[in-house]
């Protein structure tokens, strides 16, 4: 297996105050995020989300996060027969963290956990613009995040080829 490097963009440094070059709340779509340049920030282009993730392209990537409640059970899979590209990983990440989550999952946290989560539901549904269909739908895993909801980058983990453990910080 070939040694592979993350895209600049998505990789996480602890040197760097925001973590990684992008700007994004993982709340919103991917395509609201901005790119660090300098000393501003820039919407991010098309042409740099079509880049590819890794050098060499990879054609799947695994991702796990240890600020969720259940990390061995909530990894997220991107895909693409083409090559992994930077958007191909904040699109994943962004579909899995608007999956549902199950009553078993929901009963096997914790009270304060519990009470965290909804919290962050109610925030997230009463400040949709439609907030009864939002609530409808129920308790996401963005939810299960609480406050740790700002991208922060990637960075390799060991535990399996081709995996990447991702990085959340609380919004400034």
């Amino acid at each position: 297996m070939p040694f592979v490097t993350l895209h600049s963009l998505l990789r996480y440094s602890h040197f760097r105050r925001s973590g990684c070059r992008i700007l994004w709340d993982v709340r919103s779509d991917p395509h609201h995020g901005s790119v660090r340049h300098y000393r501003s920030y820039q919407p991010l282009s098309y042409a740099r989300l079509a880049e590819f993730a890794t050098r060499p392209p990879v054609y799947s990537m695994t991702i796990k996060c240890n600020v969720f409640p259940f990390p061995a059970s909530w990894r997220i899979y991107v895909a693409n027969p083409r090559g992994v590209c930077v958007l191909d990983v904040l699109l994943a990440i962004a579909h899995a963290l608007r999956t549902p989550v199950t009553r078993a999952e929901w009963q096997r946290l914790s009270r304060k956990q519990r009470e965290g989560v909804g919290a962050a539901f109610n925030q997230r549904w009463s400040h949709s613009p439609d907030a009864y269909y939002e609530r409808s739908r129920g308790v996401r895993r963005i939810d299960c995040l609480q406050r740790h909801t700002r991208f922060a980058g990637l960075s390799r983990s060991w535990d399996a080829p081709y995996m990447w453990t991702m990085t959340l910080a609380r919004q400034r």
